[in-house]
């Protein structure tokens, strides 16, 4: 028995230094965070911008296009996450009104994240679809690109990930003319809350209350 204990003793100190490594490195701690965690039903973030409050809740699982994600309801407006395995994909369905009509384009699911973040992830990718619509053909073209760009600290929240993504739509036809529509946004992601801070075409939002259950 003696014998065993002394055996056992030396791990001890080495138990405890990886223990107390895990805990300060900021590297270990980031990699063991849930910077999206919108899997909770329930949870919700409650933003405020120079106009409005914006509350984004997380309100129960659905399946659309063969994909089980989660609705989120923006000030009651209904939004769609998919969260895999190595990427974040958002929802996008394209309409157009004709004559006070509406037409579908397409349903995409469009990359929002790679994951996990790190600084000096990137992303990439294009959609395309055309429709043949009273005789002229309608081409859609969806194109996102995205990447980590740093480590920041924003307010209260520190190891934020910070986020810049781009998504430009186009739309070409001759009966209907051309659209071009982009946007560009900044977005801080905290470990275990989720984005604490937005600029969406300029316009910035900031996280003000949020309960969150991981």
């Amino acid at each position: 028995m003696e014998t065993k204990i002394r055996k056992l003793s030396r791990y001890i100190p080495l138990y405890l230094f990886f223990v107390v490594s895990c805990r300060e490195s900021p590297l270990i701690f980031r990699i063991g965070a849930n910077y999206i965690p919108i899997e909770n039903i329930g949870n919700y973030w409650v933003y405020v911008s120079q106009v409005d409050t914006i509350r984004v809740e997380v309100k129960q699982k659905e399946v659309v296009e063969s994909r089980e994600c989660y609705l989120l309801e923006r000030n009651a407006q209904p939004e769609y996450w998919w969260k895999g395995e190595g990427k974040l994909d958002e929802f996008h369905s394209e309409v157009i009104s004709v004559g006070g009509n509406e037409f579908l384009l397409g349903n995409f699911w469009i990359p929002h994240l790679k994951l996990p973040l790190f600084i000096g992830n990137k992303w990439e990718d294009e959609f395309m679809q055309q429709t043949i619509l009273y005789g002229d053909t309608i081409t859609l073209i969806i194109q996102v690109e995205g990447g980590v760009e740093s480590i920041e600290e924003i307010g209260t929240f520190d190891n934020c990930y910070k986020v810049q993504y781009t998504k430009i739509i186009k739309r070409e036809s001759k009966a209907f003319g051309n659209v071009n529509d982009t946007t560009i946004s900044y977005e801080w992601y905290a470990p275990n809350v989720g984005i604490v801070k937005r600029i969406v075409n300029g316009r910035e939002e900031n996280l003000i209350r949020y309960k969150v259950k991981i």
